[in-house]
């Protein structure tokens, strides 16, 4: 049997696009979905995923950029406060740890002038990339 050399370069390249793809809910999905977003250096992005269930697609879209946004706004300004806790007992040669540690974050900024970049739709959820211009904010 004689192949052509294209045939093999084809099936070669199919293969390593499908070992590289995306995958979300066991589909292939767009590579900014898995934090590929190369194309998007000058924002700062997150991404909004809300169920479709029995919505109408205009809320579930408003869903998933208001998702977006709170993200956005972890990203942009967020307060951190932990407390830590660390205890050691010990009782006839036995050694206890305890090591107890609480994180509050919380979030006082509202996203402001946010663009949407991409959305994609699987059979159960809505997915949008929300970015913020990096020189404009």
């Amino acid at each position: 049997m004689y192949y052509n050399k294209k045939y093999y370069v084809f099936i070669f390249l199919l293969i390593e696009i499908q070992l590289n793809a995306c995958q979300v809910e066991d589909i292939t999905a767009p590579n900014w979905i898995c934090n590929e977003q190369n194309q998007y250096k000058n924002y700062i992005t997150s991404i909004g995923i809300a169920e479709k269930l029995d919505l109408e697609m205009r809320i579930v879209k408003k869903l998933a950029i208001a998702y977006a946004r709170v993200e956005l706004a972890h990203i942009l300004k967020a307060k951190v406060s932990s407390n830590i806790f660390n205890e050691t007992n010990s009782h006839n040669n036995n050694y206890e740890k305890k090591f107890i540690s609480t994180i509050h974050v919380s979030v006082k900024e509202k996203v402001k002038n946010y663009k949407i970049l991409e959305t994609w739709e699987s059979p159960r959820n809505l997915y949008v990339l929300v970015g913020i211009n990096k020189i404009k904010s």
